[in-house]
């Protein structure tokens, strides 16, 4: 998050890891993540365009009502931030415990600014850091949060 503040001290510190450049091209987020009787809710948040967003995306058999709420550059940036503070793109493409049939599937998406985009999947595994990362994703007060 500070890599946009980034000043070169002349002894290196201008210089920004992958990481914070992986930062600052991300422009969308989406998770979704469910089953086959609880359906798949996802949420999205982008800076794309000039505008920022975060969207609940409702599954098909609850009732709820899909939104998207406006938020801040800054709202955005940290969002991010935190997902991939996670190590997220450390993590598989796949997470799957083949014993269990049914049970939970997710997906994550992440798109960047060229249009290059990363995917990671699981059904009934998770990555390193889960609690983590789900935290970052719930962390939009105004969106209900995923399980």
């Amino acid at each position: 998050m500070a890599a946009a503040n980034r000043k070169n001290c002349g002894n290196g510190c201008g210089v920004m890891s992958t990481y914070e450049q992986e930062e600052l091209k991300t422009v969308y987020f989406e998770l979704e993540i469910g089953g086959f009787f609880a359906g798949y809710p996802r949420i999205e948040v982008s800076n794309e365009d000039g505008k920022c967003a975060a969207k609940y995306v409702a599954s098909y058999n609850t009732g709820e009502d899909d939104f998207e709420i406006g938020i801040t550059v800054e709202e955005f940036q940290k969002y991010i931030h935190d997902i991939l503070a996670s190590d997220i793109l450390k993590w598989n493409e796949e997470y799957v415990d083949p014993d269990v049939l049914d049970g939970t599937q997710w997906t994550v998406t992440i798109r960047y600014s060229d249009g290059q985009q990363v995917k990671r999947y699981g059904s009934n595994a998770y990555p390193p850091h889960w609690k983590k990362f789900m935290k970052a994703v719930n962390s939009i007060d105004m969106l209900p949060d995923l399980r």
